[in-house]
């Protein structure tokens, strides 16, 4: 990667570090390629094969529909209205907007937790699938359980719930069975699984599904997390 063509790309997504913060860390760990700098945006190629785009404003997706209608899965980072994509865009076969939430702190979180956690595999599938609220793909889960990116919580030897990480970087995968609800674990698993991130060097940071009350409230209560002021937006088009 050419060092010229990575600072100035870094220096553009630095003007925005809550809503571009994923793209600032795949350049800085060299997990991804600088494909074009432009004034308006910056495009980057994942090396899980997902094309990162940084936009000045959501006009600029103008620029790169060509490259996006080659069936790329595509994260739009600096995205106002998601409705706007779908309307340059139209053969777009899932949308999925999301506001993003990065941990900003200088230091990890430091809190005593109650539960005991264990990488979860492959034998955990149905288990994790099933449970799982927004479950969509199983063959995805199978992947991220057999490279090690899920966690189980126990409580007593007994599963309370589990938390992991996507395969790009963002933390989710949130889910605690009904009986150990309300008693505050989702919490403690959020803050186990930024302490997991903070420990590698990297950078902390979630997508929230629109719409998804439970969860935004969840971000608003672990200490250290921004929420960005633009949106992370998910697309994929038909091919």
């Amino acid at each position: 990667m050419n060092t010229i063509d990575k600072q100035k790309a870094l220096e553009f997504l630095n003007k925005d570090f809550l809503s571009f913060a994923p793209m600032i860390e795949a350049l800085e760990k060299n997990e991804a390629q600088i494909l074009s700098i432009h004034d308006y945006g910056i495009a980057l190629m994942h090396n899980e094969g997902i094309m990162l785009l940084g936009l000045i404003n959501d006009k600029a997706i103008l620029h790169y529909k060509d490259k996006i209608n080659e069936g790329l899965l595509t994260v739009v980072y600096g995205n106002s209205d998601p409705d706007y994509l779908t309307k340059i865009i139209p053969n777009i076969a899932r949308v999925v907007a999301c506001h993003q939430v990065v941990y900003t702190k200088k230091l990890p979180p430091s809190i005593k937790h109650r539960a005991q956690y264990k990488l979860l595999n492959e034998k955990h599938l149905d288990f994790v699938f099933d449970n799982y609220s927004r479950a969509w793909n199983k063959d995805h889960m199978k992947k991220l359980l057999n490279r090690g990116l899920i966690w189980g919580a126990y409580l007593n030897d007994e599963i309370i719930g589990f938390v992991g990480r996507h395969s790009e970087g963002s933390m989710g995968l949130l889910e605690i069975l009904p009986k150990f609800r309300r008693q505050g674990f989702g919490k403690e698993l959020e803050y186990f699984i930024i302490e997991k991130v903070f420990s590698e060097g990297k950078i902390p940071y979630a997508h929230i599904v629109i719409g998804n009350d439970v969860s935004m409230d969840l971000q608003t209560k672990i200490d250290g997390l921004e929420i960005a002021s633009k949106l992370a937006t998910w697309i994929r088009v038909e091919t």
